[in-house]
């Protein structure tokens, strides 16, 4: 081997030694993280922690809404059909005399045609199609004609889970006279018992807490 040679693989002997200590450092970095994650699963769905993680995120606003109680709109944040037929249960009960759809896509149209099977004519349907997230619902439902946050009355429908993080949305944006509701059965039934529920609850309360994180960091709450 000539001189040069020699000089190069010498001078590529650290770099390389470089490189695998780094390598492995990120490999015990990941499994430490893996096995955080799996420990933080296990805790969630074999102890009482999952159910104390649910019910962090559920608004303790009355659900059903109390009787006698009304409001000038009844609000969907998008989501399933349990949302929008429960809106139309509450319309049928003289709760409020109009409802708004607020979301975005081919959902709007789907909800609304819901309603109408549920029994809401189609003049007390207002349709919000500009909102992809929770934190923009408030703003784009005030941009509504005859609604103004400080005084507007609004029951708001969403799921269990999301309710907190809507509610705090909805108090950013300086709503005062509103309450958080949610189809009462789909609570009842959405409640962790055991480790299976847990389970199967674990995706969705995830992702509230990690959008709870996210909106703290940029001030959406």
């Amino acid at each position: 081997m000539s001189d040069s040679q020699t000089e190069k693989s010498d001078s590529a002997s650290p770099k390389a030694g470089r490189a695998g200590r780094i390598v492995r450092r990120m490999i015990r970095i990941a499994g430490w993280i893996i096995a955080a994650i799996f420990i933080l699963a296990c805790l969630y769905v074999f102890t009482p922690l999952g159910n104390a993680a649910y019910d962090g995120l559920v608004a303790a606003d009355d659900n059903p809404p109390a009787a006698g109680v009304a409001a000038d709109y009844i609000v969907v944040l998008g989501g399933g059909n349990d949302r929008i037929i429960e809106a139309a249960n509450l319309y049928r009960q003289g709760r409020a005399p109009k409802i708004i759809i607020s979301t975005s896509g081919p959902d709007v149209a789907d909800l609304a045609d819901l309603a109408k099977q549920y029994g809401v004519p189609p003049a007390n349907l207002l349709l919000e199609t500009q909102s992809r997230c929770t934190a923009d619902h408030p703003g784009k439902i005030a941009a509504l004609p005859g609604i103004d946050p400080r005084t507007t009355r609004l029951i708001v429908v969403t799921s269990p889970v999301h309710s907190s993080r809507a509610k705090a949305c909805f108090l950013k944006a300086g709503y005062r006279n509103f309450m958080i509701t949610y189809p009462g059965w789909q609570k009842k039934l959405s409640v962790p018992t055991n480790w299976m529920g847990r389970a199967v609850q674990m995706p969705a309360v995830v992702y509230e807490y990690l959008a709870w994180g996210y909106y703290r960091l940029r001030d959406r709450l």
